[in-house]
């Protein structure tokens, strides 16, 4: 017991952190790079700057609710982490020194469910969450899809600057709700969004968000296309691949119009190629690879012909 006159200490402070959320895509992150050895994720309402070599984790903290979504720039200085719930907030943290340098509060209704920074780290793209349930409505080619009760929207921040108001936002019109956001790899103002069945692309190029959503049938193909997992854009290419459950990924192509112009948007569906024999869980490019994680537990690099080059399977 406390003599008289004496502080009694109440609050806790956390010193370290065991776990991480398994179940955010993406919630682990390569941060090595000359100067450090070391990976940023995800556990509860904490993000974890975790160096391998120290042994020593930094811990970001102020989420209010478990943290839904993270991204690390393309030079690792940058790490977005957002929450979904009452009170959500996106933020913006130093990875070299740990601490918040921008703070969105309530970025949307409901919070966020994906997230991304461009590769020039200048802009943040959020997607919301879903929060007030789904309800069953019929789509054009006769099949059923689930759709939000309340619209999804994506955002488009600038964050370098001052203010909290989004540069662009839109409301998603598709039935299908997208829960994952990528920028293109070489261009702030192209970027895509796909959901179980619809792939989005975006653009922003003339000053206000425009969409195409490319229609895709299993008659295009003469073979059962899987529901999508993930989508990137293939560097210095309009192309873009998106995974799916059965293993498969989908090659997307520009369209070119009757005046040989062309609209960043319009693509189509050109091939479809196997990379697993299970769902692909995981889809990024990493430097001149294209990587994908398997819910076998593989993990594959290939070039951009989709020629393999490694894999690890244990």
């Amino acid at each position: 017991m406390a003599g008289q006159g004496s502080a009694i200490q109440t609050a806790l402070s956390l010193k370290r952190v065991f776990g991480f959320n398994k179940d955010i895509v993406g919630g682990v992150q390569d941060l090595t790079d000359q100067n450090r050895k070391a990976i940023f994720y995800v556990s509860g309402h904490t993000g974890v700057i975790f160096d391998y070599e120290s042994r020593s984790q930094r811990l970001l903290q102020g989420h209010g609710n478990a943290i839904s979504c993270a991204a690390v720039s393309k030079d690792k200085q940058w790490i977005v982490t957002a929450d979904a719930g009452e009170d959500s907030m996106c933020v913006v943290w130093n990875s070299y020194t740990g601490t918040p340098v921008k703070t969105i509060f309530s970025p949307h209704k409901g919070g966020v469910g994906a997230v991304d920074i461009s590769s020039d780290a200048l802009y943040v793209v959020t997607l919301s969450h879903n929060s007030s349930g789904t309800k069953t409505v019929g789509g054009d080619d006769g099949e059923s899809y689930q759709e939000p009760i309340d619209p999804q929207e994506l955002s488009i921040w600038e964050w370098t600057v001052p203010g909290d108001s989004p540069l662009h936002s839109a409301v998603i019109s598709s039935a299908d709700e997208q829960d994952c956001v990528r920028f293109h790899t070489d261009d702030a103002k192209q970027l895509v969004t796909n959901g179980s069945s619809r792939v989005v692309f975006w653009s922003w190029d003339e000053g206000s968000l425009k969409f195409f959503a490319p229609p895709i049938s299993s008659k295009d193909f003469q073979q059962p296309v899987g529901r999508f997992t993930q989508t990137v854009y293939l560097p210095d290419s309009s192309r873009a691949v998106t995974g799916t459950v059965d293993g498969d990924i989908v090659l997307w192509d520009q369209v070119y119009v009757a005046d040989q112009s062309v609209r960043t948007t319009e693509k189509r569906a050109a091939k479809i190629i196997r990379l697993h024999n299970s769902a692909i869980n995981y889809l990024i490019v990493y430097d001149k690879f294209v990587v994908s994680g398997g819910a076998d537990g593989y993990v594959r690099f290939f070039d951009f012909k989709f020629r393999i080059l490694a894999w690890y399977e244990d």
